[in-house]
């Protein structure tokens, strides 16, 4: 007799396309034909390509999102910074403004360079600088140009400020509103850089009576700006001269700042910096009653580090996937090769071809297992990374961490939390599509039934701040039923119905017998509701709304099927009345025997 050899998992196209070699010229039956070209090695490699291919696309899927979530933070985050920052500097400017329109309107007479009048002069600057913390220096500048009044001193000085903008701008212009000028040296040795603020003073018949003027540090703005934990903020004129910034810098001869267009105020977007280069994401606001802008930025590399932070645990866990699908391959091709060896030995008698098959049952038994094995394997560390996360996001040992890092444990506790959810509702549903499930029926107390489903959902309804109303239950409600699948019922029901709670942020749970004799439970909310076709699509596993707004709160798309296979295992039915607008309505309906 001669005897087959088995395939290499990898043959050539022009190998498998030669008929079926047979044992004593018997060639080998149709379902014998049929069970090896299952186990054809390409078939199975374009199958564990698919697999990968998936886990490969649904992995790149969930880092682009997360770079989504982290560079749409950080926009929020400039915005918030720049439109804060813009708010205390007009709020200090306009005290500023506030002072000196003090002390033109306490000003004795309408001449600053009366000799008599210098003492009561020097009283008002005094206690304008007093009142105002954010000016350290005011000063009363005659129409000639000096200094006659000094906020520390009553005494004329001999500074001579007649070609100065902050003089020669106020003579010429009779415009007597305040006005802001880019930092400028102290003319004093040794001084600090300043800005300055001052306003025209008008004399008889509203000629030029001098200039009351005020210094203010750079440095007071720059310690605001810090407190907003913002990267780089900077205060900037409409050209981009630069006013002050955090983190301080040389003010004097610095390059100009690039603004985002101004149409874009409020929308952060991307600039380059004309010092570093660096591509940075940027935000300006305008300061109330100024020309001037806060612009908030932060560098890209900073967001992309974020971001690689916040893709590690979808990375981790597509890779964790790919090698099990990977082993999960390898291991079934060899029980392949395995299969088509003793099929291509054993197929000249219809008793061999029986154990052959046998054989192949066989197989199918331990695939399942190790399916079985593969989930726990993956279930027993998801349940170490929801602890550890928990801790780290609760600061359950009081360590004190940063709060972007518990931010980043609890993304990874949420995460790790669905991916469980997912696998143990994929292996329910394979478990009731196989008829595997067996019901253990007990008498069931509708109202403990629905206290253990509150006490399950408590904590996230808590979460989306929706309250449960229960009180709807009928007393003495007892029914036969399989506690375990019941409580699972109502738990995908309640939970589906938190997600979509509407406007008045609660879900009713009742139950009651009804005129047939049969026990009904249901669950209701205001939320969006659903078309006829959408709650036909909602009760099929793994679908899910097609409408954007409804799909990112939607889950894996197995809540509602598991809910209504269960049922239907009791010898009951699940019946959905939504519209939208109008909310849903669930309705389980039982056996009472």
């Amino acid at each position: 007799m001669s005897r087959i050899l088995p395939a290499e998992f990898g043959e050539s196209v022009a190998a498998r396309s030669k008929p079926a070699v047979t044992h004593g010229g018997v060639d080998l039956p149709p379902e014998l034909r049929r069970i090896e070209g299952q186990f054809d090695g390409r078939r199975a490699n374009i199958v564990l390509a698919l697999l990968l291919g998936t886990i490969a696309i649904l992995a790149g899927i969930q880092i682009w999102r997360a770079y989504e979530r982290v560079e749409a933070e950080a926009k929020r985050q400039v915005t918030i910074q720049a439109e804060a920052a813009a708010v205390y500097v007009g709020q200090v400017f306009g005290a500023a403004a506030h002072a000196l329109e003090s002390i033109n309107v306490g000003m004795p007479g309408s001449d600053l360079v009366v000799p008599e009048s210098r003492d009561e002069s020097y009283a008002i600057l005094h206690r304008a600088q007093i009142a105002s913390p954010a000016i350290h220096g005011l000063a009363l500048i005659g129409t000639d140009g000096r200094v006659r009044v000094n906020w520390n001193s009553p005494a004329p000085l001999s500074t001579d400020l007649s070609d100065r903008p902050v003089f020669t701008a106020h003579r010429d212009d009779p415009d007597g509103g305040m006005r802001i000028g880019p930092p400028i040296q102290a003319p004093a040795p040794g001084t600090a850089v300043n800005i300055t603020v001052s306003r025209r003073v008008a004399g008889k018949d509203g000629a030029f009576g001098g200039v009351i003027a005020a210094r203010l540090s750079p440095g007071y703005f720059s310690t605001f700006f810090a407190k907003l934990g913002a990267t780089t903020i900077s205060l900037v004129d409409s050209g981009g001269t630069l006013y002050a910034r955090y983190p301080e810098t040389a003010l004097l001869g610095a390059v100009r700042r690039n603004l985002p267009p101004s149409a874009s105020f409020g929308k952060a977007g991307y600039i380059v910096s004309p010092t570093t280069g660096v591509t940075q994401l940027a935000d300006a606001a305008r300061v109330p009653g100024t020309n001037l802008l806060v612009l908030a930025s932060v560098p890209r590399s900073v967001i992309l580090e974020a971001w690689l932070v916040r893709s590690a645990g979808p990375g981790l866990v597509s890779a964790s996937a790919a090698f099990a699908i990977v082993v999960a391959g390898m291991w079934l091709r060899r029980r392949a090769e395995s299969v088509s060896a003793m099929i291509a030995t054993r197929a000249a008698a219809e008793a061999a071809a029986r154990r052959q098959i046998d054989h192949l049952t066989e197989i199918a038994r331990r695939k399942t297992a190790f399916l079985a094995q593969m989930s726990h394997e993956i279930r027993t560390p998801l349940n170490a990374i929801i602890g550890f996360s928990d801790v780290i996001a609760s600061d359950a040992m009081g360590l004190g961490g940063p709060t972007r890092y518990r931010d980043y444990a609890a993304d990874i506790r949420f995460s790790a939390t669905h991916l469980l959810a997912v696998i143990q509702r994929v292996l329910d549903l394979s478990k009731i599509e196989a008829g595997k499930w067996e019901l253990t029926l007990e008498a069931v107390d509708a109202r403990e039934l629905v206290e253990n489903v509150r006490q399950l959902a408590e904590r996230f309804a808590q979460e989306e701040s929706v309250a449960l109303d229960t009180a709807d239950i009928e007393a003495g409600l007892v029914f036969p039923g399989d506690r375990q699948a019941l409580v699972q019922l109502l738990l995908n029901l309640v939970v589906n119905a938190i997600r979509f709670a509407g406007a008045d942020r609660i879900v009713r749970v009742a139950a009651a017998r009804i005129a047939d004799g049969r026990v009904e439970f249901r669950v209701i909310d205001r939320g969006p509701g659903m078309t006829a076709d959408e709650a036909t699509r909602a009760v099929r596993p793994f679908e899910t709304s097609g409408d954007p707004k409804i799909r990112t709160k939607s889950g894996t798309g197995l809540g509602l099927p598991l809910a209504k296979m269960f049922a239907e295992l009791h010898g009951g039915e699940m019946i959905i009345d939504s519209r939208p607008g109008n909310g849903t309505c669930v309705r389980v309906v039982l056996p009472s025997a």
